[in-house]
């Protein structure tokens, strides 16, 4: 289980320090839960994070970073709304951390069709996709996949908008019509 590379959690905070997304994973290696297996471990985890990650960046902005935080290995990127974490053990390989942050960020850009920062608002409009990004990056706490066109590619038919979705579905409607004239 050596050669696996481990995750322990991703999360997205808002620039408040309130969690818009977290999935926590338990240890692939022993199998023993997260040592953030609590709401309240969670939590403080979180806000000593994002105090962390919004003093130590400044006023650098949407630039990626590595922290040790209570054996954890930390990389993270902050936007002016959203800082974007990913946590794995403090062996784990900071480019393997760093490709799951990329992944995850632009893949939500390409499923988004964005390529500015991310906003809070997007990010729970497109809840169902964000899930989707995040499971097809890191399944149950083993990196899956790294290349963000891919996970895009993968997610992507599956979220689309509600209102393009109504869209398509009334062009569909009127297409069918149409047929059903000509042809009768």
């Amino acid at each position: 289980m050596d050669c696996l590379h481990q995750v322990w959690a991703v999360v997205i905070l808002d620039a408040e320090g309130q969690r818009v997304f977290a999935k926590y994973y338990n240890s692939v290696v022993t199998g023993e839960p997260s040592k953030w297996a609590t709401v309240d471990s969670q939590r403080a985890l979180e806000k000593a994070l994002h105090n962390k990650t919004r003093t130590t960046i400044g006023a650098q902005t949407d630039s990626e970073t590595v922290l040790i935080y209570e054996g954890a290995t930390v990389v993270y990127v902050v936007d002016p709304e959203l800082s974007f974490l990913v946590i794995g053990p403090n062996d784990e390989n900071e480019l393997v951390l760093n490709a799951v942050l990329t992944c995850v960020y632009e893949g939500m850009q390409m499923v988004l069709k964005t390529t500015q920062p991310l906003d809070k608002r997007q990010l729970l409009e497109a809840y169902e996709a964000l899930i989707l990004v995040v499971d097809e990056t890191v399944d149950d706490g083993i990196v899956f996949e790294t290349n963000p066109a891919s996970v895009a590619g993968e997610v992507a038919p599956f979220a689309v908008p509600e209102n393009q979705a109504a869209d398509q579905a009334k062009k569909a409607i009127r297409s069918f019509k149409g047929f059903l004239e000509r042809n009768t």
